[in-house]
């Protein structure tokens, strides 16, 4: 019984590293248009720039360099979340 224990424990542990490993490859970089809160309308609008959604450095708006980009919105006045710049 004793001798049965510690493989079933390293088959589990492979197992868990394997789904891990797997899930995190699935993340791929995608590329999209970027969108803004207009300041005048408060409503959520569509760049013609271009930016990752996977990433370090945060993707900002070539208009203004400071504005954030971000995706798809949730809602009419709600952006979706932070894009990244194109490497």
């Amino acid at each position: 019984m004793k001798n049965l224990i510690i493989p079933a424990i390293l088959l589990i542990i492979g197992t868990g590293s394997a789904l891990a490993t797997k899930t995190a490859d699935n993340k791929k970089a995608v590329l999209v248009s970027g969108y803004h809160i207009n300041q005048q309308t408060g409503l959520c609008e569509i760049t013609d720039q271009k930016c990752n959604t996977v990433g370090v450095d945060l993707c900002f708006w070539s208009e203004d360099g400071t504005t954030q980009l971000r995706n798809q919105p949730i809602s009419p006045t709600m952006c979706g979340t932070p894009l990244f710049k194109v490497e």
